[in-house]
């Protein structure tokens, strides 16, 4: 049987950690039952490509960070009402295992799996993080089961904090054979 995985995406303005991760999703369906969790905010162009791939997703309204003063109040002011959202989503899909992709910054998510001891990998894929969550990642760290760095660059900026746990650190995982095969059509088509 397989396990239930939550890929948790709390800020779904998309980029290139997303399309990581959806390229990722392919590998990962034949061992796992995947499920993505993203928020409903400015997620238009990420809900799209989810649904491109046929993944099961849920969206809602959780609060992420930017750089809008009134979105950091929001943030505060919704984290604990996050946090109890996140919890009971967790515990109603039977999660096994949750992969978040926003480095540090997936504390809510962190704390939410500690309540029902559910496993965590979280992916960083920048080489900087503010020094309030640098902080928390101090402590949050003992709670992360495995960590996935995007790059040399971006473990090297974070190695310190890590220590001694599990990580390991990969380069890409965008399907090049596939894309390859499809730009030889689109060529075909132009001549």
């Amino acid at each position: 049987m397989k396990k239930n995985l939550l890929v948790y995406i709390e800020d779904p303005r998309f980029g290139g950690p997303h399309q990581y991760t959806l390229s990722a999703l392919d590998y990962l369906r034949k061992k796992f039952e995947i499920r993505i969790l993203f928020s409903n905010i400015e997620n238009e162009i990420f809900l799209k490509k989810v649904k491109e791939k046929k993944i099961k997703f849920d969206t809602f309204p959780i609060c992420f960070l930017s750089s809008r003063f009134l979105n950091i109040l929001r943030y505060i002011f919704y984290f604990a009402f996050d946090l109890c959202k996140l919890r009971n989503y967790l515990k109603k899909k039977n999660i096994d295992v949750i992969y978040s992709t926003s480095g540090f910054y997936s504390i809510k998510i962190i704390i939410a799996s500690l309540f029902l001891n559910i496993k965590n990998i979280v992916h960083f894929h920048d080489t900087f993080c503010n020094i309030f969550f640098l902080k928390l990642g101090f402590f949050s760290k003992n709670f992360i089961d495995l960590f996935i760095f995007s790059s040399l660059r971006s473990f090297s900026f974070y190695k310190n904090l890590v220590g001694k746990k599990k990580y390991f650190i990969t380069q890409s995982a965008i399907n090049i054979i596939n894309r390859k095969k499809k730009y030889k059509k689109k060529i075909k088509k132009k001549f």
